[in-house]
């Protein structure tokens, strides 16, 4: 059974309430605006779900970990916000429910658990990232009374939730509304604040004012709006309210506004809350929805991917598009993209390999400009990253694998912290490939370069040479298969270091800015003695003595295949066996590809698809694309439906998979449509393979600052230079020179 139906290409709608489903839908229908990010939440809340209680959550294996049951889960995010937990270390802080807005009529307080209704939807608007609810409620007076729920944080002013409820009945009503600011939430179980007061700003206005056990402060203001209503201000322990009354006349409606503005201590622009209200004043729902709206728009032109003949597939796309957008965070660059989002508490507002891996290829590639705050976080975190090499013992930036905002290690499992460290390697590979995609060669000699000598010589120096400088190994590690700990020499680690060491040692400007001989002498050998080993039968190995790993027995102990691997058998078994959480050679050449034959791809793909679990969510995308390069259709859109559905099927109620929400863009454009990678081709090339069960795709791209657009279906490729310049671009081999403002076609023989 589906859980949403997808309207006109846009809209993504629930339209029957299920209790059970409702977290998903909440975290689906997150809206953000960058700033602030608020879980799709019932306005009204559910009576007997309370977001107060305290536990104490532990570290665990997140693919086994299984999570509290709840009807629903606040939530509302500032990214930067963080607060250390007690056996957590540093989290994003869940911020207090604002968008509460509840009705009663003739007394009869509105819940969907109890109250009965018909006529039900609830709508996120894609487009322009509205969410919508309208049902009609039959009130146990015997009135059938209309509401309709319509909220969006705004673009065009990014601190702020713009909130309409639109009441209508047939019959004489008396309506009473509540509307509140509710402190009283945890994250993770525990309540990060120490501090937390209430005031009544105006006859329709109230505010709160917290303090954090991060040092940080959050001032909210909520302003009412509704006419010939008066408010009543009302005052609990951790809660304000302010409560209206009034009578509604038969065959009439009545709309109750809601405004709320959020502003902290962390703020780049200073601002208060109740002038930022006040600066909008005059302005009406509508204009404010038609500002926001205009912003969604354009950032639509820049990134919209347009599928024919698969309505499931275009609904897909879009909604893991929106969520990139919004959970962007501007102009920003002291915070990334967290692995959830911004749209739950599970992955505690960290930062992982997922911004340079999975979110940096779509955003250099539709909008430069905010790729360069995803790079430039990890610049200004050189310092966390520099901490964390010290503490191991080490010179130089040692990347966390779990980051928060200032680069500090938060990850609570040990042996995810210390193993995986080709972390450093993908920051260092991000820093390569942003300055390619934008032609710049100074943002790496400038901008980059003090964090990428400090990142080598971490990484030099956790090499083990005792063999000597021609015979170095990378010993206990961990790669992207997180099934495989404390491993020596694993293929993706030491492939992706080699990359940046030999890119290093040839770009000469930025190796004169190394004085240490015995550091370039080893960034050398580095380069050229890592080693990566293949088995008898030409298969490239995932790390030493993998074949000596016992076969994993899956018919014997993976029963139940809807559920992960690692939920069934113990982490002791996982470890021992050839079991892979995720793409880890495969992940290489997908980076590589141009450095691998076809035969080579092949046998990876071959030998690895059936030790692989893809536990991870990280997997089926890679696996799509390592399809579509040798030409397996049918596989590549297998593996691109079980990417796809992660999210839009119900796997949102702890937050997105917003590295996954990357990976079904990358296939649509490094699959299907074929493009190489930008790291190693200063001119367009693609090698498209389009699924048979599509017609068409078509996708603007940004290309060294040139405005592309690709059209794509199974007789040709059409290329639009839409730029002033002229541009090479090649496909299937046949090169073209595109001239300006004009459009080159191809023709492909499938």
């Amino acid at each position: 059974m589906k859980l949403y139906n997808y309207e006109n290409g846009w809209i993504i709608s629930e339209r029957q309430f299920s209790i059970e489903n409702n977290p998903a839908v909440e975290g689906a229908f997150t809206q953000g605006s960058g700033y602030l990010h608020i879980r799709g939440s019932l306005e009204e809340h559910i009576i007997d779900a309370p977001q107060n209680v305290s536990y104490l959550r532990m570290p665990a294996n997140v693919s086994a970990e299984k999570f509290r049951t709840n009807k629903c889960k606040w939530g509302a995010y500032i990214p930067g916000i963080y607060c250390k937990h007690p056996t957590l270390n540093n989290e994003l802080i869940n911020l207090p429910f604002v968008i509460g807005l509840s009705p009663v009529v003739n007394g009869e307080r509105f819940d969907l658990t109890k109250s009965k209704v018909s006529n039900y939807s609830r709508r996120l608007n894609l487009f322009n990232a509205v969410l919508t609810r309208e049902l009609i409620w039959h009130t146990e007076s015997g009135s059938d009374v209309k509401l309709v729920f319509e909220r969006f944080v705004s673009s065009s002013n990014e601190n702020c939730v713009f909130q309409l409820l639109e009441i209508e009945s047939a019959d004489d009503i008396e309506i009473e509304i509540v509307a509140g600011i509710d402190t009283d939430v945890r994250t993770n179980g525990f309540d990060h604040f120490t501090n937390v007061s209430f005031d009544q700003l105006g006859t329709n206005t109230m505010s709160a004012v917290l303090e954090t056990d991060g040092n940080h402060s959050i001032e909210i203001v909520s302003e009412l709006i509704a006419e010939n209503v008066k408010w009543e201000y009302l005052l609990g322990k951790r809660k304000a309210q302010l409560t209206g009354k009034i009578k509604l006349n038969g065959g009439n409606n009545i709309r109750f506004e809601k405004r709320t503005c959020f502003t902290s201590s962390i703020d780049l622009q200073k601002r208060n809350s109740m002038q930022t209200l006040q600066e909008i004043k005059e302005k009406s729902f509508d204009q404010l929805i038609d500002e926001h709206s205009a912003i969604w728009k354009n950032r639509w032109e820049r990134s919209d991917v347009v599928i024919e003949g698969d309505d499931e597939a275009q609904a897909a796309m879009r909604f893991s598009i929106y969520h990139l957008l919004r959970a962007h965070a501007g102009n920003d660059s002291r915070v990334a993209i967290d692995a959830k989002g911004y749209a739950g508490d599970a992955y505690w507002g960290r930062f992982f390999w997922d911004t340079e891996m999975y979110l940096l290829p779509f955003f250099s590639l539709t909008n430069p400009v905010k790729a360069k705050t995803l790079t430039d976080y990890r610049l200004q975190s050189l310092k966390g990253a520099i901490k964390n090499a010290g503490n191991y013992g080490y010179p130089g930036a040692k990347f966390a694998w779990e980051s928060d905002a200032e680069g500090n290690e938060c990850c609570p499992n040990w042996h995810y912290a210390d193993h995986e460290i080709h972390i450093t390697a993908d920051v260092i590979y991000g820093l390569m490939y942003f300055s390619k995609i934008i032609s710049g060669e100074n943002y790496l000699l400038e901008n980059a370069s003090e964090t990428i000598i400090e990142s080598i010589k971490y990484l030099v120096e956790r090499i083990d040479w005792s063999k000597g400088l021609n015979n170095p190994q990378i010993l206990g590690v961990m790669g992207p298969d997180e099934y495989k700990p404390f491993v020596n020499n694993n293929f993706y680690t030491n492939y992706l270091i080699k990359f940046v060491m030999k890119n290093i040692y040839s770009n000469k400007k930025l190796l004169a800015k190394i004085s240490d001989e015995k550091l370039v002498e080893k960034i050398k050998c580095a380069a050229e003695y890592l080693p990566v080993r293949k088995n008898e039968d030409g298969v490239w190995m995932q790390c030493d003595d993998f074949e000596n790993f016992e076969e994993p027995q899956f018919e014997n102990f993976w029963k139940d295949r809807t559920k992960p691997f690692a939920s069934q058998v113990s982490q002791e078994r996982i470890y021992r066996v050839k079991a892979l959480k995720q793409a880890d050679v495969l992940m290489a050449m997908f980076l590589f590809p141009q450095n691998f034959s076809i035969n080579e791809i092949e046998k990876a793909y071959n030998y690895y698809q059936k030790y692989t679990t893809h536990d991870s969510s990280l997997s089926y995308g890679i696996h799509s694309i390592a399809a579509s390069i040798l030409g397996k259709k049918e596989d590549a859109w297998k593996y691109w439906e079980l990417c796809s559905r992660i999210d839009i099927e119900g796997g949102t109620s702890e937050g997105i998979h917003i590295a996954n929400a990357g990976a079904v863009w990358m296939v649509f454009v490094f699959g299907f449509a074929g493009l190489n990678s930008p790291i190693f081709s200063d001119h367009l090339r693609f090698n498209p393979l389009l699924p048979n069960q599509l017609q068409s795709v078509s996708f603007p791209l940004v290309w060294h600052g040139h405005d592309v657009f690709v059209e794509l279906n199974h007789s040709a490729m059409i290329v639009v230079n839409k730029s002033s310049v002229e541009l090479k671009v090649q496909v299937n081999g046949d090169i073209k020179l595109i001239s300006k403002n004009s459009s080159q076609k191809y023709l492909i023989k499938e």
